[in-house]
Protein backbone atom coordinates (compact mmCIF):
# COMPACT_ATOMS: atom_id res chain seq x y z
CA UNK A 1 0.00 0.00 0.00
CA UNK A 2 2.90 2.34 0.71
CA UNK A 3 4.17 1.92 -2.84
CA UNK A 4 0.78 2.70 -4.37
CA UNK A 5 0.37 5.83 -2.23
CA UNK A 6 3.91 6.97 -3.17
CA UNK A 7 3.15 6.50 -6.86
CA UNK A 8 -0.18 8.34 -6.58
CA UNK A 9 1.42 11.22 -4.66
CA UNK A 10 4.20 11.53 -7.26
CA UNK A 11 1.66 11.49 -10.09
CA UNK A 12 -0.42 14.18 -8.37
CA UNK A 13 2.67 16.37 -7.98
CA UNK A 14 3.65 15.85 -11.63
CA UNK A 15 0.18 16.82 -12.84
CA UNK A 16 0.06 19.87 -10.56
CA UNK A 17 3.49 21.04 -11.76
CA UNK A 18 2.73 20.48 -15.44
CA UNK A 19 2.31 23.77 -17.31
CA UNK A 20 -1.23 24.16 -18.64
CA UNK A 21 -0.07 25.83 -21.80
CA UNK A 22 3.54 26.58 -22.63
CA UNK A 23 3.20 28.60 -25.80
CA UNK A 24 -0.20 30.30 -26.24
CA UNK A 25 -1.30 31.31 -29.72
CA UNK A 26 -3.81 33.99 -30.70
CA UNK A 27 -6.18 33.66 -33.64
CA UNK A 28 -6.69 36.82 -35.71
CA UNK A 29 -9.88 37.13 -37.75
CA UNK A 30 -10.46 40.18 -39.96
CA UNK A 31 -13.75 40.82 -41.73
CA UNK A 32 -15.31 43.62 -43.73
CA UNK A 33 -13.54 45.32 -46.63
CA UNK A 34 -10.71 42.79 -46.22
CA UNK A 35 -10.54 39.30 -44.74
CA UNK A 36 -7.79 37.37 -43.03
CA UNK A 37 -7.44 34.38 -40.71
CA UNK A 38 -4.07 33.63 -39.09
CA UNK A 39 -2.49 32.56 -35.81
CA UNK A 40 0.62 33.92 -34.14
CA UNK A 41 2.17 33.42 -30.67
CA UNK A 42 0.83 35.66 -27.91
CA UNK A 43 4.45 36.63 -27.16
CA UNK A 44 6.07 36.57 -30.62
CA UNK A 45 9.70 37.17 -31.50
CA UNK A 46 9.61 39.85 -34.20
CA UNK A 47 11.65 39.29 -37.34
CA UNK A 48 12.31 43.05 -37.21
CA UNK A 49 11.02 46.07 -35.34
CA UNK A 50 11.24 49.85 -35.17
CA UNK A 51 11.48 50.90 -31.52
CA UNK A 52 8.43 52.98 -30.65
CA UNK A 53 6.87 52.48 -34.11
CA UNK A 54 6.16 48.92 -35.26
CA UNK A 55 7.08 45.25 -35.22
CA UNK A 56 7.18 42.81 -38.12
CA UNK A 57 6.32 39.10 -38.13
CA UNK A 58 7.53 37.35 -41.28
CA UNK A 59 6.39 33.93 -42.50
CA UNK A 60 2.85 34.00 -41.07
CA UNK A 61 0.63 31.28 -42.57
CA UNK A 62 -3.05 31.92 -43.07
CA UNK A 63 -5.81 32.95 -45.44
CA UNK A 64 -5.57 36.53 -46.68
CA UNK A 65 -8.33 38.07 -48.84
CA UNK A 66 -9.49 34.54 -49.74
CA UNK A 67 -6.09 33.11 -50.71
CA UNK A 68 -4.09 30.75 -48.50
CA UNK A 69 -0.44 31.69 -48.22
CA UNK A 70 2.45 32.97 -46.17
CA UNK A 71 2.64 36.70 -45.53
CA UNK A 72 4.48 39.32 -43.53
CA UNK A 73 2.40 41.16 -40.92
CA UNK A 74 3.36 44.59 -39.57
CA UNK A 75 1.80 45.67 -36.26
CA UNK A 76 1.98 49.42 -35.55
CA UNK A 77 1.77 51.09 -32.17
CA UNK A 78 -0.51 54.03 -31.36
CA UNK A 79 2.04 56.65 -32.46
CA UNK A 80 2.38 54.91 -35.83
CA UNK A 81 -1.37 55.00 -36.67
CA UNK A 82 -2.01 51.71 -34.84
CA UNK A 83 -3.56 48.74 -36.59
CA UNK A 84 -1.69 46.37 -38.85
CA UNK A 85 -0.69 45.74 -42.44
CA UNK A 86 -0.54 42.53 -44.42
CA UNK A 87 2.37 43.42 -46.67
CA UNK A 88 1.38 43.47 -50.33
CA UNK A 89 -2.37 43.21 -49.66
CA UNK A 90 -3.87 45.77 -47.33
CA UNK A 91 -3.15 48.28 -44.58
CA UNK A 92 -5.66 49.03 -41.81
CA UNK A 93 -5.40 51.62 -39.03
CA UNK A 94 -6.91 51.64 -35.57
CA UNK A 95 -6.02 50.83 -31.99
CA UNK A 96 -2.71 49.31 -31.04
CA UNK A 97 -3.06 45.51 -30.64
CA UNK A 98 -0.04 44.85 -28.40
CA UNK A 99 1.65 45.98 -25.19
CA UNK A 100 5.28 46.28 -24.26
CA UNK A 101 8.32 47.13 -26.33
CA UNK A 102 8.40 46.23 -30.00
CA UNK A 103 11.38 43.92 -29.37
CA UNK A 104 9.33 41.78 -26.94
CA UNK A 105 5.62 42.43 -27.56
CA UNK A 106 2.57 40.93 -25.90
CA UNK A 107 -0.27 40.67 -28.44
CA UNK A 108 -3.71 41.35 -26.96
CA UNK A 109 -6.98 39.51 -27.41
CA UNK A 110 -10.06 41.64 -28.04
CA UNK A 111 -12.32 43.19 -30.67
CA UNK A 112 -11.00 46.12 -32.69
CA UNK A 113 -12.62 48.52 -35.17
CA UNK A 114 -10.13 49.29 -37.96
CA UNK A 115 -10.23 51.41 -41.11
CA UNK A 116 -8.74 50.58 -44.51
CA UNK A 117 -6.14 53.28 -45.23
CA UNK A 118 -6.75 53.19 -49.00
CA UNK A 119 -10.58 53.24 -49.11
CA UNK A 120 -11.72 54.32 -45.63
CA UNK A 121 -13.89 51.17 -45.40
CA UNK A 122 -14.53 49.59 -42.01
CA UNK A 123 -12.70 46.40 -41.07
CA UNK A 124 -13.45 44.43 -37.91
CA UNK A 125 -10.70 42.53 -36.11
CA UNK A 126 -11.38 39.82 -33.53
CA UNK A 127 -8.36 38.42 -31.66
CA UNK A 128 -8.95 35.43 -29.40
CA UNK A 129 -7.01 32.46 -27.95
CA UNK A 130 -6.46 29.72 -30.52
CA UNK A 131 -8.07 26.34 -29.90
CA UNK A 132 -5.92 23.49 -28.64
CA UNK A 133 -3.26 23.26 -26.02
CA UNK A 134 0.30 24.43 -26.29
CA UNK A 135 3.39 22.26 -26.52
CA UNK A 136 5.14 21.69 -23.18
CA UNK A 137 8.55 23.31 -22.99
CA UNK A 138 11.69 21.13 -22.79
CA UNK A 139 12.27 22.18 -19.17
CA UNK A 140 8.86 20.81 -18.19
CA UNK A 141 9.59 17.51 -19.93
CA UNK A 142 12.96 17.31 -18.17
CA UNK A 143 11.39 17.85 -14.74
CA UNK A 144 8.65 15.28 -15.29
CA UNK A 145 10.97 12.60 -16.69
CA UNK A 146 13.57 13.26 -13.98
CA UNK A 147 10.90 13.02 -11.27
CA UNK A 148 9.58 9.75 -12.64
CA UNK A 149 13.15 8.39 -12.83
CA UNK A 150 13.78 9.31 -9.18
CA UNK A 151 10.50 7.72 -8.18
CA UNK A 152 11.45 4.52 -10.04
CA UNK A 153 14.87 4.47 -8.38
CA UNK A 154 13.26 4.90 -4.96
CA UNK A 155 10.83 2.06 -5.55
CA UNK A 156 13.62 -0.18 -6.87
CA UNK A 157 15.82 0.55 -3.84
CA UNK A 158 12.94 -0.25 -1.49
CA UNK A 159 12.28 -3.58 -3.25
CA UNK A 160 15.99 -4.56 -3.16
CA UNK A 161 16.20 -3.63 0.53
CA UNK A 162 13.23 -5.89 1.32
CA UNK A 163 14.74 -8.79 -0.65
CA UNK A 164 18.13 -8.39 1.06
CA UNK A 165 16.71 -8.96 4.56
CA UNK A 166 18.06 -11.51 7.06
CA UNK A 167 18.58 -15.05 5.75
CA UNK A 168 15.69 -17.41 6.09
CA UNK A 169 16.25 -20.62 8.03
CA UNK A 170 13.10 -22.22 6.72
CA UNK A 171 13.15 -25.82 5.44
CA UNK A 172 14.68 -26.18 1.97
CA UNK A 173 13.27 -29.29 0.26
CA UNK A 174 16.16 -29.90 -2.16
CA UNK A 175 18.94 -29.46 0.38
CA UNK A 176 17.30 -31.43 3.10
CA UNK A 177 17.41 -28.91 5.86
Amino acid sequence: MIRLSSVLAAMALAVAAWPAEAAAFLHFSLGGAHSAEFEVPEFPTPSSFGAGVSLTLAGVSGTFDGATGIRTIVFRNGSGLGGLAVVGLFDVTGPQTYLGPEAAPHLLAGDYALTDRATGAAVGLAVFPAAGGGVPEPAAWTLVIGGLGLLGARLRRRRVAVQAGPPSFAHHPQRGW
